[in-house]
């Protein structure tokens, strides 16, 4: 037997036996820190294996099934692909959405929703080397369909472009990377202007393709330009102003200035210490970056 969260899909199932009812822990919950009374729970269907094969199957009739799968997938995507706490539910919901691939062309599959759920599902397959091939194919789906769909220069478009950029960087495609984010940060640029957040996104992203290149003084101008207007808009303590000093700091160390590198560095994990916790991914990465920054100045 398998849980899927798939709602009120099939009520006839139900009505035979074929599938019952089910309560399960939300897919986005984090069971090893909360009791089980604590515990988000959310409803389910619980059917077998076969039972399974014959619903995918009558996909193909188009009508019935297909529409609804969308629907729910929809709802049930988290539309942070980034975030760790919505890795479980992208590992339980990943299988669903690729099979919607084979349906591409029918004209039941809204395009949007499709678009929408294979970019997330790219940017959750970036998380490791061993995803960054399908990472850049679904990406560039959803590249494709919004261009043809929105326009070149509609933000969906952009964020979606910037998400295949990134993509790109991490595949070691710098040129690649880099001629997405130049664009994606012109049009910004232009069409929601200089200090807009999304712009400063972009500019943040160019910055790191352009340090990966070793332009490093771009790099850094860059950095300076994003960490100067974030500060002031968002605050000195906002996360996205922190990622803008690990950035400067990173940029900084490769240019060799060490002392200033190590003070960004150390008010970043001090911050994400205190805001996110000791365990938390971006502080473990300020707290490496700090111990490079030292182990730099010691070999000094």
């Amino acid at each position: 037997m398998q849980t899927i969260a798939w709602d009120r899909v099939i009520s006839e199932r139900l009505r035979f036996g074929l599938a019952e009812r089910d309560t399960i822990t939300t897919l986005g919950g984090s069971p090893a820190s909360a009791s089980h009374q604590e515990q988000e729970q959310e409803q389910a269907l619980t059917m077998h294996r076969l039972t399974q094969q014959v619903v995918c199957c009558r996909l193909a009739e188009a009508n019935l099934d297909g529409p609804m799968l969308v629907a729910v997938l929809n709802k049930a995507c988290p539309a942070a692909p980034e975030d760790p706490a919505t890795w479980r539910r992208f590992a339980a919901l990943t299988s669903n959405i690729q099979r919607l691939a084979a349906f591409r062309e029918e004209p039941w599959l809204n395009r949007r929703n499709y678009s929408w759920l294979v970019e997330r599902l790219g940017v959750y397959l970036r998380r490791g080397p061993a995803g960054f091939a399908a990472s850049r194919q679904y990406l560039e789906q959803a590249v494709a369909m919004d261009r043809a769909d929105l326009g070149e220069e509609d933000p969906d478009t952009l964020t979606s472009m910037h998400n295949l950029a990134n993509t790109l960087l991490a595949q070691g495609d710098f040129s690649g990377a880099r001629a997405l984010h130049e664009r994606v940060l012109e049009d910004r640029r232009r069409v929601l202007g200089e200090e807009d957040l999304d712009t400063l996104i972009a500019m943040n992203n160019l910055a790191n393709t352009l340090r990966k290149q070793g332009d490093l003084s771009g790099a850094r101008a860059l950095h300076e330009r994003v960490l100067e207007v974030r500060r002031r808009v968002l605050g000195e303590e906002q996360l996205q102003t922190l990622e803008s000093m690990n950035n400067l700091a990173n940029t900084l160390r490769a240019q060799g200035d060490l002392i200033g590198a190590r003070a960004l560095q150390e008010r970043v994990l001090e911050v994400r210490r205190r805001v996110l916790g000791e365990g938390h991914p971006d502080t473990l990465s300020a707290a490496s970056n700090l111990s490079l920054i030292l182990e730099a100045l010691h070999a000094g």
